[in-house]
């Protein structure tokens, strides 16, 4: 309470049969310094075995303590930290087998979570491709069933077998009853191909979500980059909350046609629009900020913008261009201490000088 930093644990354990009990191995690996020392902490520890669940409590005093508890058979799955409810890292080593088991049969979300990003980063993950399945469609809580989604979504496999598992699943899952994970089936099916694909792809842009929409017209621009651009066209003058459908259709159309998408976003930007289609356009102008003469005069001209988040912005990204004309008007900033904008024109001032110095 009164130090820096969190813990950082690193959990092993064995079980024993002759000494009927599994040996848990606690160390605390984070930098020791003198704001960060050891921890000390209760912890409770759920032993799961087929003769069921027993939750024990350990002392953690010391920065490596090896706790032996009670389990007359092999357990099937060990939590440490039952109930998430302490800040820290975790690092704990299990076997393939006992994550299985935790990410369909453990009883916290948190806990199937963490099971399922295990799985995923495994060398042969497309092995557990069921699972991830089972998961994404059937879990009880709606950002396990997502963890299942993204999971499927870090395979790699040669097997048109496990792809057309994926592909009946993610399609499945793109019709979750929760917006959140609809989205995520959407995006991986981006990665995907084929006309079954796009066709579900294009039924989501009349979901009632539009972050679903959103997703859907990312996905689109992935998976028929040829037959998405009139769709995203289409979408740029779409009405929702924060504008967030038209700018997820710009950002989509930019990475297609850049020059239909900069020609967009350079009207987009202007003082007058929505202020999250001004971010959404600078953000697909900076690509093009060193190359583009009309790109470098606009940020240029957004130096005296009302809006202090797209001046800072523009201060920021001027230095990443470098050209000197951009100076006076810096200068002009930096020297207003009552600018909120001053510190960060200092700053470009000095990339800028740097950077002209080295070309000397």
């Amino acid at each position: 309470m009164y130090k820096a930093g969190h813990p950082i644990f690193d959990v092993q354990y064995r079980w024993s049969d002759s000494a009927k009990s599994i040996f848990l191995s606690v160390k605390q690996t984070q930098k020791m310094d003198s704001l960060t020392g050891v921890f000390r902490m209760p912890v409770d520890i759920e032993i799961t075995s087929s003769a069921g669940a027993a939750t024990e409590r350990v002392n953690i005093l010391t920065k490596d303590t090896t706790f032996v508890l009670p389990s007359a058979v092999k357990p099937q799955l060990v939590i440490f930290d039952k109930g998430n409810w302490i800040l820290k890292e975790l690092k704990f080593e299990k076997s393939n087998d006992e994550w299985r088991y935790q990410a369909e049969s453990a009883p916290g979300s948190v806990d199937r979570t963490l099971a399922l990003r295990a799985l995923a980063l495994a060398r042969d993950n497309e092995s557990f491709v069921p699972l991830f399945s089972r998961v994404s469609l059937n879990d009880a809580f709606w950002n396990v069933r997502r963890e299942g989604i993204l999971a499927l979504g870090k395979v790699k496999t040669a097997s048109d077998t496990l792809k057309a598992e994926i592909k009946k699943t993610l399609t499945g899952a793109a019709r979750d009853v929760k917006s959140s994970v609809r989205s995520a089936a959407l995006t991986q099916l981006g990665k995907l191909r084929g006309d079954e694909v796009v066709a579900v792809l294009r039924g989501a842009l009349s979901d009632s979500s539009y972050s679903v929409i959103s997703s859907a017209l990312h996905a689109l621009a992935e998976a028929d980059s040829l037959g998405a651009k009139q769709t995203l066209s289409e979408f740029l003058d779409r009405p929702s909350y924060r504008n967030n459908v038209a700018n997820a259709a710009l950002d989509a159309l930019a990475k297609l046609d850049s020059v239909k998408g900069v020609a967009t976003a350079l009207e987009d930007v202007r003082y007058g629009k929505p202020i999250s289609t001004r971010h959404t356009a600078l953000t697909i102008l900076h690509r093009y900020a060193k190359e583009k003469q009309e790109v470098k005069a606009l940020y240029q001209s957004l130096m005296s913008d009302k809006d202090s988040g797209i001046k800072f912005r523009a201060v920021q990204t001027l230095g990443v261009i470098g050209d000197a004309s951009a100076l006076p008007a810096l200068e002009k900033i930096a020297a207003d201490e009552a600018d909120g904008t001053a510190g960060v024109a200092k700053a470009t001032i000095e990339k800028i000088k740097q950077r002209l110095s080295g070309k000397k």
